[in-house]
């Protein structure tokens, strides 16, 4: 998973033009976003990649990039494992967030 980051780190600073300077400073920064959400829905795993839980939790502004976001194309999936949900009303468009944003 680290490594997958890293690469799609490089992709997305090849798209922006940027040399990777910043990446000496503070590589994290170089490739999240601030998603700037209230609440966070996330999937936990444990040590060896097992699933453990989901849960919600308020968003925390002064740790964003603890949630690894970046967003991708606005109909597909977001370049990192996250994905925003528009409606307030978490129930019904959960599923579909899932299938379509997550699990593409």
């Amino acid at each position: 998973m680290i490594s997958a980051i890293k690469e799609i780190g490089e992709i997305a600073l090849k798209q922006e033009g940027r040399d990777g300077n910043d990446l000496l400073k503070d590589p994290i920064y170089a490739i999240v976003e601030n998603p700037n959400v209230d609440k966070v829905l996330s999937v936990m795993f444990d040590c060896q990649a097992n699933y453990e839980k989901v849960e919600l939790s308020d968003f925390d502004v002064g740790k964003y990039w603890i949630y690894l976001y970046r967003d991708g194309s606005t109909n597909g999936s977001d370049i990192t494992p996250t994905s925003k949900i528009a409606s307030k009303n978490i129930k019904d468009v959960l599923e579909k967030t899932w299938k379509k944003k997550i699990f593409k």
